[in-house]
Parts: C-alpha cells; sequence; structure tokens
C-alpha cells in the first residue's frame, strides 16, 4: 500500500472514531439520565490492518486523547492506557477474519474490565473526580459498558474492514507517487 492509501485510512478511520466517539456519548447523556455510564475504551483498540506501525500508533494516541476529551478524564490517561495494552498485545487488534471467535471478544471485555478497574481505583483516591463510585454503580456501568461493547464490536469490525478494502481499491494517479 503506497502513502497516500495509507494517509487516507490514517484519516478515514481517526474521522470515524472521532464520530464513533461522539455517538457513545449521546448514548451516555441520554443513559445518565438513569445513573448509567458506558465506557468502551477497548473498542477504540481495533485499528485496520493496512496501517503501517507508526500510523497504528498515531490513531491510537488520537483515540486515547479523543477519550480522555470527551470524559473529562485527566490528560493521558487513555492514552497511557490503550498505548500500554496495544504495545502489551503486540499489536493483535488489527481487523482479522475471527472476530467471531470467543478468544476475539474475551480480550476486550478484559481489557475494558481492566480500564474499569483503573478508573475505580483512580476515583477512589480522589484524584480527579468530585465524586467517587460505589461498588454497585462500578458494577452497573462496567455491566452496562460490557453490553455496550458487545453490541458495538461487530458493527464497529465490519465498518473498519469496509474502510480497509475501500481504500485498498483507491485509484491513485502517478503523478502523485514518488518513483
Amino acid at each position: 500500500m503506497n502513502k497516500i492509501s495509507n494517509y487516507l485510512l490514517l484519516l478515514a478511520s481517526a474521522l470515524y472514531c472521532f464520530f464513533l466517539q461522539l455517538i457513545i456519548a449521546l448514548l451516555n447523556s441520554t443513559f445518565s439520565q438513569i445513573g448509567i455510564h458506558c465506557f468502551v475504551p477497548s473498542l477504540f483498540l481495533f485499528i485496520p490492518t493496512l496501517l503501517n506501525k507508526n500510523s497504528s500508533l498515531v490513531l491510537i494516541i488520537f483515540n486515547g486523547f479523543i477519550l480522555d476529551y470527551h470524559l473529562h478524564l485527566p490528560l493521558g490517561f487513555n492514552v497511557f492506557l490503550l498505548l500500554c495494552f496495544h504495545l502489551l498485545t503486540q499489536g493483535n487488534f488489527k481487523l482479522s477474519d475471527n472476530y467471531n471467535s470467543s478468544s476475539s471478544i474475551t480480550l476486550p471485555i478484559v481489557i475494558n474490565i481492566s480500564f474499569f478497574v483503573c478508573l475505580y481505583c483512580v476515583t477512589q483516591l480522589q484524584i480527579f473526580s468530585k465524586n467517587e463510585w460505589n461498588l454497585t454503580k462500578f458494577f452497573t456501568d462496567l455491566l452496562a459498558s460490557i453490553i455496550m461493547l458487545l453490541i458495538f464490536l461487530r458493527p464497529h469490525l465490519q465498518i473498519l474492514k469496509i474502510l480497509t478494502s475501500k481504500t485498498r481499491s483507491l485509484p491513485i494517479e502517478k503523478s502523485l507517487v514518488k518513483e
């Protein structure tokens, strides 16, 4: 894949992730009326397969900053955790054809739970939160987030697959590509 289509895929993926976060923020504003908050950061670890290593890291950092901004978390909280999980799994969140297997579903759930535990510990220390989570709210939010993750995971992966296939089939003029 040439550089131009790689940059276009990065831009399209970043825009898609931004709009996905806006949709989740709208759902959270609706659910907040009944006291539920959904937090699905593991959804933003999935990246298209055609992105090179540097572009993948840029997309993950961008997604972390978007999550920090929309969830009013300290700057770098999600960026640090997303990068850690990306590097720990060696980028195994690349889009694959076997996203229906149980292992591809359990890993995002485990990562989502670990994000919740980190966020719960930080709020218990009252570093940045005005009010802390109690255990009932913690488990309610965790259950709602896992359900939302299971609902969004399959369509999210299909949209990323469409983005990848559209980028692969882009006609690039020879005058734009360095030879």
